[in-house]
C-alpha cells in the first residue's frame, strides 16, 4: 500500500505505510526534529488499479473521503523524503464518507482549539480526479493505495500543541508530545 500525498503546488510524494496513524494516537516528536508543521489533507482510498488515467475516467478509481492531516519535519536542512517519512505522521480517521451524492460537509482543522482551516467538500471529487489523473501519469496506482490531497496551508506546531480534526460535530484530537 502506498500513501501518496498530492501537494497544493501539483507535486506529490510517496510516504511509507509506517507513517499511517489511523486511530489518532498522540504524536511523539523525536528529539532530533527541531521544527514541524501540520498540513490538512483529505484522504481517499483507491478502489481500482490504473496507469495514465484520463481525467474523465478518474472518478472510477476512488470511492470515499476521510479528513486528516500530515505532520512534516521542517528542521532546516532536512530533505523532502526524510521530512515526510517519520512514523505515525499521516493522520487519517477511519470514518470515511461517500464521494458521490453526499451533502456539502464542513471539515476543519484546529490547533489548540483555534480553527485554522475550513474545507468545503463540494468540489473534492473534482479535485481528486485531477490529482489521480496527474499522479497516474508517472506512478501506477494500486487497489488499496491511499491518496492524501492537501487542502489547506501548513501551520507550525510544537510539543504541547493539540491538533483536532472536525467534521459535522465529530471531533478527533491528538497531542504533539
Amino acid at each position: 500500500m502506498n500513501i501518496i500525498v498530492f501537494k497544493r503546488d501539483g507535486s506529490w510524494c510517496h510516504r511509507p505505510d509506517s507513517s499511517l496513524n489511523h486511530i489518532y494516537l498522540d504524536y511523539y516528536r523525536p528529539e532530533f526534529v527541531q521544527r514541524s508543521e501540520v498540513v490538512p489533507v483529505v484522504y481517499t482510498r483507491i478502489v481500482k488499479a490504473g496507469k495514465c488515467i484520463p481525467l474523465r475516467f478518474a472518478q472510477r478509481y476512488f470511492g470515499e473521503f476521510a479528513l486528516g492531516c500530515t505532520i512534516n519535519d521542517t528542521t532546516p536542512g532536512v530533505s523532502e523524503p526524510m521530512a515526510s517519512s517519520l512514523d505515525f505522521t499521516s493522520v487519517m480517521g477511519m470514518d470515511f464518507f461517500p464521494a458521490i451524492g453526499f451533502n456539502d460537509n464542513r471539515l476543519s482543522l484546529e490547533i489548540n482549539d483555534s480553527e485554522t482551516c475550513v474545507i468545503s467538500t463540494s468540489s473534492l471529487a473534482d479535485e481528486f480526479c485531477k490529482a489521480i489523473s496527474a499522479i497516474s501519469q508517472r506512478s501506477t496506482i494500486r487497489l488499496g493505495d491511499i491518496v492524501a490531497m492537501e487542502v489547506g496551508p501548513a501551520r507550525e506546531i510544537a510539543p504541547g500543541d493539540t491538533v483536532s480534526l472536525c467534521r459535522d460535530g465529530e471531533r478527533h484530537t491528538l497531542k504533539i508530545i
